[in-house]
């Protein structure tokens, strides 16, 4: 197999996965003509067993979003990374940031940095599924990446105010007071429902004062 058959037959993946060659009729063959090609800079490795091909038209396709999921399964865009998606926080975020129920990790390549936080199973939810150029990729609503970040991060800060205000949220329109406070109870954690309660109060005022 040359590169040019490689290419015409794999281009079609969002990513290529070396669980794949075992159809091939040679596995071993193929995997180490992918070792060779990635040396040479025709494919990227975006992790150990999973590649992109090197080439200018299909880079341009790949949301990083999309291939954040893809990367580290099950997983979902949250955090930083979902609240400015969402236009809630006024910078932007370099690293492309996840949550799952896989132990955490990081991967640095070619397309970025891609890190992952570790949530229990019960709390795999509150994520949609966006539509970005010409794929999908499943992202936190804004209630849920404030909640995941609240969860995963505030440990340290001892009351809700020091909490509220860490988080620095640029647009709390986008939040639902009431979807929020409903997402809040659903994580059975005192830190998470007691901010999530003061929250609440306070999107409940600013609707109140329009």
């Amino acid at each position: 197999m040359n590169f040019k058959t490689f290419t015409q037959k794999y281009q079609r993946y969002p990513v290529i996965k070396s669980s794949y060659f075992s159809l091939e009729e040679k596995p071993a063959y193929v995997r180490r003509l992918v070792s060779e090609w990635s040396k040479k800079e025709w494919l990227i490795e975006l992790r150990r067993g999973m590649y992109l091909i090197n080439e200018e038209h299909i880079l341009k396709k790949v949301e990083r979003f999309t291939l954040a999921n893809l990367l580290y399964e099950p997983s979902y865009v949250s955090l930083e990374s979902a609240l400015s998606f969402h236009g809630m926080i006024p910078e932007g975020v370099p690293q492309i940031m996840s949550v799952g129920t896989r132990k955490t990790a990081r991967f640095i390549n070619a397309l970025g940095t891609f890190s992952y936080s570790n949530i229990k199973e019960s709390l795999l939810w509150g994520y949609t599924k966006q539509k970005l150029g010409a794929g999908t990729a499943l992202v936190a609503t804004p209630e849920k990446a404030v909640l995941d970040l609240i969860y995963l991060r505030k440990g340290e800060l001892k009351s809700s105010d020091e909490v509220i205000a860490s988080l620095r949220l640029d647009n709390l329109r986008a939040l639902n007071a009431e979807t929020l406070l409903s997402a809040a109870k659903r994580f059975r954690n005192v830190k998470v429902l007691k901010v999530g309660e003061e929250l609440e109060h306070i999107l409940s005022k600013k609707r109140g004062k329009r």
